[in-house]
């Protein structure tokens, strides 16, 4: 049903305004001079919805058609007219329709679209099918009838379409229930500026001084946006009519013609139009960005306010032009502290770092990581670095997030450490040992590096006389000895079953052999409960070697490894050392 009264609606408007303009610009024989009803019907398609365009075209023609029978007496030539203009109508509605349905949205991109489509395109088209018709039917010159029918089309569609588009889709209502208190008093104090000088301009001079309304009319658009901007074109164009339907102004000056004196005072009014609104698309997108911005900014701080998570602007300088999110947990100071400081003082113990990453964040064009202590013991930040640029590329400034990795670093330490642990006795096991021992070996060649091999003597026995359980106590009974003598500098560990193993970093084979001499009289003094009685612990036989020049660790192994092999051969409980590389070539060439 809607449908049918937006046709009915249509056809009264369009039929009202093509017969007011037939009859006020042409004498009925030739193309009319002013023609806006292509911009009313144009208007109303784009709100709504395709499936009712033909109805709303069918009812146009309809409309067109009987406008031309009244006003010209004639329908041969007006049915013709009247199918050019539903094409030019379609043309610009599928144009613009595919992309934005208002013309004047705050994309300036679909402001420029508006004008291709309705200002030179589609009229251009429908100028050749109506001036060809016109020069058939009434005589007139086809390139006259040309361009009165594309300068009258063109300037309708570009003048009174915002206008029509604004009035049916409520857009003017919504702009009137804005201007109450001080927004209404400045719209007012505007327009009433715009109405004097335009009175002034039409009315008073007969001078062409058509440029003096552009600056009241940009500062309308600056101040009111692009509805007022609307309102003000609007005004000048009723005061303007007026004053050139009463014969004054300067455009009545210029020519008794009145289809020229239509035409300047459309031209006029559609540069008005031009000019007015893609300043207005471009002030509408610049605020909604704006508003976009603030609304990202605030969700910003109240996600940062939430989360460990702090977040810097560094400008082309170093220093901090912003900051939001917790700062006081990472860096020890609010964030409001932190804006103007360099990035030295931003984090002063690990500043110049920090600032070699930001450089290296702005040359390398990509994010760059690290991770830096914090400022309380244990605590670790992770700062992901991003440099910032402007449209053209050019560097302003760095964007540094801040965020605690205390829990999951300490959580992936604690696992590696876990990984390289025996879980019996707590010391290192295989994995963790040759590690650090590869590292001695590798990061320090020429300091002297001392290692020792722990075997339990007859603990297969324990095992089996008194049980498992009894033999893991041994074992951690032994572990506890080694893990005391640790904290002399040694590194021990359990390789495996009742294996064990020292290393003594930068000492000499002799201290090795003093602190195995502690370990071993520590287990002659060890009882374990075995039940029923408490048993001596199983002695312990050691083997002990001494880096030699060039060795590496499986070296420095298997020398231990040997010396353990005499230690047990010489009847257990005891030390024994690898023999040097001088005694076994002695031993070599005497056997």
């Amino acid at each position: 049903m809607s449908a049918w009264k937006d046709a009915v609606m249509a056809a009264l408007v369009y039929a009202l305004l093509a017969a007011a303009t037939i009859s006020l610009s042409s004498e009925g024989r030739e193309v009319a001079a002013i023609w806006p009803a292509n911009a009313f019907l144009a208007a109303l398609l784009l709100l709504r919805s395709r499936s009712g365009w033909p109805v709303l075209l069918g009812a146009g023609y309809l409309a067109n058609v009987a406008a031309n029978l009244v006003t010209r007496g004639d329908i041969q030539a007006p049915a013709l007219f009247g199918l050019f203009n539903m094409a030019e109508v379609l043309i610009v509605a599928l144009a613009l329709a595919s992309k934005d349905a208002d013309s004047s949205a705050g994309d300036p991109g679909v402001v420029w679209r508006f004008a291709l489509w309705a200002g030179f395109i589609a009229p251009a088209i429908s100028a050749v099918l109506g001036g060809s018709t016109a020069a058939v039917s009434y005589g007139q010159s086809f390139a006259e009838a040309w361009r009165i029918w594309y300068v009258a089309d063109a300037l309708g569609l570009l003048i009174c379409m915002p206008f029509f588009h604004a009035l049916l889709s409520g857009e003017f209502a919504r702009y009137l229930g804005t201007l109450a208190g001080r927004r209404g008093r400045e719209s007012a104090l505007v327009l009433s500026a715009v109405a004097a000088i335009s009175i002034v301009l039409f009315w008073a001079v007969s001078l062409p001084i058509f440029f003096l309304i552009e600056l009241p009319v940009l500062v309308a658009t600056f101040r009111l946006g692009r509805s007022g901007a609307k309102v003000t074109v609007l005004l000048v164009a009723l005061i303007g009519t007026a004053a050139t339907a009463a014969g004054y102004g300067p455009i009545v000056a210029m020519s008794d013609d009145p289809a020229t004196r239509a035409a300047v005072l459309q031209s006029f009014l559609a540069v008005i139009m031009l000019t007015g609104l893609p300043v207005a698309a471009i002030l509408a997108a610049h605020r909604q960005l704006i508003a976009r911005l603030s609304v990202s900014e605030r969700s910003l701080r109240l996600l940062a306010a939430q989360s460990p998570v702090l977040l810097l602007h560094f400008d082309r300088q170093g220093l901090c032009s912003n900051a939001i999110g917790a700062a006081e947990p990472l860096l020890g100071a609010h964030a409001g502290a932190l804006v103007g400081r360099s990035v030295e003082d931003v984090h002063p113990r690990e500043g110049r770092r920090l600032r070699a990453a930001l450089l290296e964040a702005e040359a390398e064009g990509r994010p760059i990581v690290v991770e830096l202590p914090g400022l309380l013991p244990s605590a670790w930040i992770e700062a992901q670095i991003c440099a910032s640029r402007d449209s053209e590329g050019g560097f302003i400034g760095t964007v540094v997030a801040l965020h605690d990795i205390s829990v999951h670093r300490n959580r992936a330490q604690a696992m590696a450490k876990m990984a390289e642990t025996d879980s019996l006795t707590g010391l290192l096991n295989r994995t963790g040992f040759m590690r650090r021992l590869d590292d001695q070996v590798t990061d320090d060649p020429g300091q002297p590096l001392a290692l020792a091999l722990i075997d339990i003597d007859r603990f297969k026995l324990v095992n089996d006389n008194y049980g498992h359980l009894v033999g893991d106590q041994v074992l951690r009974e032994i572990g506890g000895i080694i893990m005391a003598e640790q904290a002399e500098g040694c590194i021990g560990a359990r390789l495996g079953g009742d294996e064990f193993v020292l290393l003594f970093p930068a000492a000499s084979i002799e201290r090795a052999e003093a602190m195995c001499q502690r370990i071993l009289r520590g287990v002659e003094m060890i009882r374990v409960d075995a039940g029923q009685d408490m048993i001596a612990c199983p002695s312990i036989s050691c083997g002990i070697a001494a880096r030699q020049t060039g060795h590496r660790s499986g070296s420095i192994m298997l020398d231990a490894d040997r010396a353990l092999y005499h230690a047990k051969a010489e009847g257990r409980g005891c030390i024994r050392r690898a023999e040097t590389e001088s005694s076994m070539s002695l031993l070599a060439s005497v056997v």
